[in-house]
């Protein structure tokens, strides 16, 4: 990834540099279980989202997740349903811990509350056998 971010002739950082770095810090901090030993995945498909997976849960990512101002108004994009083409159990969002409602594959990429949106939102979960 390339930042494209430098230091100033005193060896500081810009304040947007800096708060940019830390925005990617969170992001890499809340997402940190699939970023580091995921694998690609040929046997389960989805809609509106990767998947992935390491040694023990699945991974959905997806991408252009709007944020919120409340649970009935959606600011900047529409909601998507994700559809996985296999059984989910125990699925919950990585960066907060909420279980998700799965039903038949089917469930909502819900956004994210006004003003935490890091534009991509990944699920966690098991596939049943």
């Amino acid at each position: 990834m390339l930042l494209n971010v430098g230091l100033k002739g005193d060896g500081s950082l810009r304040n947007i540099d800096k708060a940019m770095l830390e925005e990617i810090g969170i992001w890499v901090k809340l997402n940190k279980n699939f970023i580091y030993k995921i694998r690609r995945v040929e046997d389960v498909k989805a809609e509106n989202a990767q998947i992935v997976k390491d040694d023990k849960y699945y991974y959905a990512i997806i991408k252009d997740v709007p944020m919120k101002a409340d649970p009935d108004v959606a600011i900047g994009g529409n909601i998507k349903e994700v559809f996985i083409d296999a059984k989910i159990k125990d699925a919950v969002w990585l960066d907060n811990g909420e279980k998700i409602k799965v039903k038949d594959g089917r469930f909502v990429g819900r956004p994210f509350y006004y003003g935490n949106s890091l534009y991509v939102r990944v699920a966690r979960f098991k596939i049943a056998k």
